[in-house]
This record gives C-alpha cells, sequence and structure tokens, in this order.
C-alpha cells in the first residue's frame, strides 16, 4: 500500500516512429524508488527477487474487523519544505523520498526553459488517509485540523507537488489507475515527449 516511485525521462527519440510505422523504443532513464523492500532499486531488488516479505505489517485499523497484511514503507520520510507545506501528506513525503533519489536528474534539467518541463505522476490514493484523519476531526468537532488543505487529497495534487519541487511548469498531472497508475503515467509521458 505504501510505495512511490518517479521516473524521469529527459528527451525524446528523434523519429518517434520508425520505418514500420511503430513506436520508437522508450526506456527508463532513471528510476527513484521508495517501497517496503528498501529505498532505492539497489537495496529493493534483491529483497523483491528473493521473495522477501519482511516488509508486510499486520494492521488491523484498515477494515474494521479485520487484520490484514500490507506492504507498509516504515521509517523517516523527508519532511516537506515549509513553501509546500499545503501538500504535506504522507503520500507527497513518499514521492519526495523517491525524487531524491533522482536528483541528479531533476538538477540536470535546471537549464531547460521550465514550461519544456513536464510532470506525469501515478497514484492509486493520494492522500486519502490524511485527509480521513482530517474528516474524522471535522466529524467529532465541526473543524477540520488546522493543517489540513484540498491539495493533500486531490489526486491531481502529487502532480502539482512534484512540480513545484523541481520548478516544472509544463504539463502536469496525476493517473489514478489503482495498481496500473504508475504504467499508465509512463505511457502517457511517453506522448507527451512525442
Amino acid at each position: 500500500m505504501s510505495k512511490a516511485s518517479i521516473a524521469i525521462e529527459v528527451k525524446a527519440a528523434s523519429n518517434p516512429r520508425s520505418r514500420s510505422d511503430r513506436p520508437e523504443p522508450c526506456r527508463l532513464r532513471a528510476l527513484g524508488l521508495v517501497s517496503p523492500l528498501g529505498g532505492d532499486a539497489a537495496s529493493a531488488w534483491p529483497r523483491f527477487v528473493a521473495g522477501d516479505l519482511g516488509g508486510l505489517r499486520e494492521r488491523s485499523d484498515l477494515v474494521p474487523g479485520q487484520t490484514l497484511w500490507v506492504g507498509e514503507v516504515c521509517g523517516e520520510l523527508p519532511t516537506i519544505p515549509p513553501p509546500l507545506s499545503r501538500f504535506a501528506c504522507r503520500n507527497n513525503a513518499l514521492a519526495l523520498a523517491a525524487l531524491e533519489g533522482l536528483r541528479p536528474e531533476w538538477e540536470a534539467v535546471q537549464g531547460v526553459a521550465p514550461e519544456r518541463i513536464g510532470v506525469v505522476v501515478g497514484t492509486s490514493t493520494s492522500g486519502v488517509s490524511d485527509a480521513e484523519t482530517a474528516l474524522a476531526t471535522h466529524l467529532e468537532t465541526q473543524a477540520f485540523t488546522p493543517d489540513f488543505d484540498y491539495a493533500q487529497l486531490e489526486f491531481g495534487g502529487l502532480a502539482g507537488f512534484v512540480a513545484a519541487c523541481v520548478g516544472a511548469r509544463g504539463p502536469a498531472y496525476t493517473l489514478s489507475k489503482a495498481c496500473s497508475s504508475g504504467a499508465r503515467a509512463l505511457a502517457s509521458a511517453r506522448s507527451l515527449l512525442r
């Protein structure tokens, strides 16, 4: 349930169509990863291949009357910078941790016009858990928690957050397609590059 991955591709192939009118291959240039198996691809991959279940945790607070095994990222997550505090939620902290793994790539595009840098991300829940807490507080007290902002809940908030982190001003949007969200984001980004 708790995972974040962000991919960056800086440029498209010069000819988006090959002689057979098939799309040129699209390759992942870099990967930022935060998952229950590790904080980067180098540490997560061997655990994945080995079938390591160490990232699973029992949770009884998700579905009333049931205990479930879920993948959960444990440990410290980065703090959302104060200028972006309206985006402060666990989902965006996971995204920021994944983005940190891509720092050399997004710093390398700082000379590119911000309008030419786009962000396409995928999420299955965005900041819904933080919003559920805020709504529960509202039901009890008739007021939202002081740190609640709609940008934490809104599915598109993730793209706005990542765009603000890297200074992108091109197209920025979030796809939410359950487990296929990340793959759909990559396909959509490839279309934009074309």
